[in-house]
């Protein structure tokens, strides 16, 4: 997490209590849920891109394009965010091509 200078400067209690929050959500877990919680930055990008434009379904060519990865890569990184409980697989057919964003993604802080 980062603040500028001046933003301390300026608004010192604010800064303090989103830092308090953030260890609060992060000390009043087990360790294994913080463990399961982290995301790569390549991840990152994607759920934060799919909550940006708020993006009902995304596909590995998306992802491949957005992330600059080859398509088999973007499809393992997708694959393990369904894994870490972010993305859910919306075709239930043999071959996945499409996820969906989880409800709740409060246990990750983005």
């Amino acid at each position: 997490m980062y603040f500028a200078y001046d933003y301390i400067n300026e608004n010192e209690q604010i800064c303090r209590r989103v830092i308090q929050q953030m260890m609060g959500r992060l000390f009043g877990m087990g360790g294994d849920v913080i463990e399961q919680m982290k995301l790569t930055i390549q991840e990152e990008k994607v759920v934060r891109r799919m909550k940006q434009f708020e993006l009902e379904t995304v596909t590995p060519r998306e992802v491949a394009e957005w992330t600059g990865l080859e398509k088999k890569t973007a499809r393992k990184l997708l694959k393990g965010l369904v894994d870490k409980e972010v993305l859910a697989a919306s075709d239930r057919l043999e071959r996945v091509r499409k996820y969906t964003l989880e409800k709740d993604l409060s246990k990750f802080i983005l």
